[in-house]
């Protein structure tokens, strides 16, 4: 057969850093780029809570309210989307935003040799820059998705990010839907090692360990993975995948299973009861004893045993509030512990989940990768897959999360065997972006613009920005635009670290001054030499799977009751008078056109 070419993926970051009491940094960038300002107070609480009414009542465990939970969750989608970006369009003008320039910090004079011309904050903010973003990634040949890569402190990741929908003027609408789109949560963690694919691998089986545990006692009802291990076993081609079950998953037996010795790259499925324990300030999973009881395993603990898995490159946990963690205890959550670890890519779930959509979501989202699609194309299938189904709910397929490692910069996990009728040479992105970047430092021979612009691609995706400004110091005409905005978004990762110190100092002042111009008050002006941004337009039923419980700115130089249905729950501000700046905060730059 002829395999579906893959979608690649173009990387907008989007972080976000407190600067002062309920004031916040937010920049975007990446194929556009926008800096702004906003106050944070209780809503991302007030948000998450509103998020468990929500499923809870979905799933007939709570009241349904006056309004459909679509429309519910539509109207929370968008003000999470007014919170962090506010309802200016990418026609608005910049009065409420402003240019910071980029300065003497590292990487700050690369940008001002990068030229960044015609390359500016976008001045409809930040949630201007996610449709640019995405349509400058669609016009590239081949068009590219979008991944939208969330940085946030540990006070906002109850923020239900997974329900983002544009306001009702923009076409995006929900973003988690919307097959350009891929919506990531970027966690540090520890080494990868080789959990990574490499260019020069070859394809393999991709091992897949299912691991299921219903262990009796503590009030949890019994679990039912009977059809979600059907579909796997049924759907997963055997050329690609290696399927085996792990039945009543034991610490022993999982540990065993995942450290014999195996070459092939894994990946695990865990079907469970999870919970967040809030008197034990950590996630916990309940796996079974040796003889049927419950065994609760900590979050820490769980990581542990699965690291021993040298090839694990991928866990979805398909229990309830995996993906949870507590603000003290940034990394005491299932899914962080894991990333803590070094672990590439985890799927979770953020809250509870019902029986029928946790049983078809991993199903899809592994024939995706053994497809050789991308995690983010796969997450993307999967979540879709859960969606509106009939008879059943109309808003769990915002319950899952994707956790990235910063280190993962491309979301291809697996380089699946396929089999091949047509005769022609499989897709390999890695391997044609080390191979364009060997044609490109070979001492002889001319280079070709692809060939230029596949290397600077390459190492972007390594992270090697200054590597990236000095591929891209030739000029060339067939990739241009992308060529100007590769070096501006080196250019701003490059200036990075100065503006992190920046944030640090400017939260450490807390004297941040309401704007008095701005219609918008979550909106406020920066303490330290800020230009005002120009006005110019620029392009640039299942049974429960648990217990019952309460449970700067960088100014980038780049532009920019029913029935109940069962569900998996267990349950120094510049002191302007002396002329003195904030020692982290660099020269500003000229801005040039």
């Amino acid at each position: 057969m002829t395999a579906v070419s893959m979608l690649a993926y173009e990387e907008l970051r989007i972080r976000i850093r407190p600067i002062g009491t309920s004031r916040y940094l937010v920049t975007a960038n990446g194929p556009a780029t926008a800096t702004e300002v906003i106050a944070v107070n209780g809503e991302p609480a007030a948000f998450r809570d509103q998020w468990d009414r929500l499923i809870s009542a979905e799933l007939g465990l709570a009241p349904m309210g006056e309004q459909h939970t679509v429309a519910q969750l539509r109207g929370l989608g968008r003000a999470v989307f007014r919170l962090l970006f506010g309802e200016r369009t990418p026609g608005a003008g910049a009065g409420a935003g402003f240019d910071v320039g980029l300065g003497s910090g590292p990487g700050s004079g690369e940008a001002e040799r990068a030229g960044c011309r015609g390359e500016r904050r976008h001045p409809g903010g930040v949630g201007a820059c996610v449709g640019l973003a995405l349509e400058r990634a669609q016009r590239m040949r081949p068009a590219r998705g979008l991944r939208i890569r969330f940085d946030v402190p540990e006070e906002l990741r109850d923020l239900p990010l997974e329900t983002l929908c544009a306001p009702p003027g923009q076409p995006q609408q929900s973003l988690a839907l919307n097959h350009g789109y891929s919506l990531v949560r970027s966690l540090p963690g520890g080494p990868l090692g080789q959990r990574l694919p490499e260019p020069a691998d070859e394809p393999s089986l991709i091992r897949l360990l299912v691991a299921c545990a219903s262990p009796v006692g503590a009030g949890l009802p019994p679990l039912r993975p009977d059809a979600e291990v059907a579909a796997l076993r049924q759907e997963l081609p055997e050329v690609a995948v290696q399927t085996t079950v792990l039945e009543r998953a034991t610490r022993k037996s999982l540990e065993a299973a995942l450290g014999a010795h195996s070459p092939l790259p894994t990946a695990l499925l865990l079907i469970a009861h999870g919970t967040y324990d809030h008197e034990l300030g950590k996630g916990v999973v309940a796996l079974e004893t040796e003889g049927g009881g419950v065994d609760h395993v900590p979050a820490d603990l769980l990581s542990g045993i699965l690291l021993k898995a040298p090839g694990l490159r991928l866990v979805t946990l398909n229990l309830c509030s995996g993906a949870d963690s507590s603000l003290a205890e940034p990394f005491s959550g299932l899914a962080q512990a894991l990333i803590g670890g070094g672990v590439p890519a985890v799927v979770a779930m953020r809250g509870r989940v019902s029986d029928l959509s946790a049983g078809q979501f991993s199903p899809e989202l592994f024939k995706g990768l053994a497809a050789n699609r991308s995690i983010d194309e796969a997450m993307g299938a999967a979540r879709r897959r859960i969606s509106h189904l009939p008879g059943h709910t109309a808003v769990e397929w915002a319950t899952p999360a994707l956790f990235l490692h910063e280190s993962c910069r491309q979301g291809w996990l697996f380089k699946a065997r396929e089999v091949r009728d047509d005769g022609g040479a499989v897709a390999d992105p890695l391997r044609e972006g080390a191979d364009a970047l060997r044609a490109f430092q070979s001492p002889v021979g001319h280079v070709d613009s692809a060939v230029l612009i596949g290397a600077a691609r390459f190492q972007r995706d390594l992270g090697q920005w200054a590597q990236v400004q000095r591929t891209l110091r030739a000029e060339t005409r067939q990739f241009e635009d992308e060529q100007r905005r590769l070096r501006a978004e080196a250019a701003f990762e490059l200036a990075w670290g100065s503006w992190r110190s920046c944030a640090l100092c400017w939260r450490r002042s807390g004297r941040l001054t309401p704007s008095s111009s701005s219609s918008r008050p979550s909106v406020t002006r920066c303490p330290v030499r800020l230009r005002p941004a120009s006005r110019r337009r620029w392009s640039g039923s299942g049974t429960s799977r648990g217990s019952p419980s309460g449970r700067g700115p960088p100014r980038g130089p780049g532009s920019g009751p029913r029935r109940s249905r069962g569900t998996r729950s267990c349950s120094p501000r510049t002191r302007r008078a002396s002329g003195t700046r904030c020692p982290a905060w660099p020269r500003p730059a000229t801005n040039s056109t």
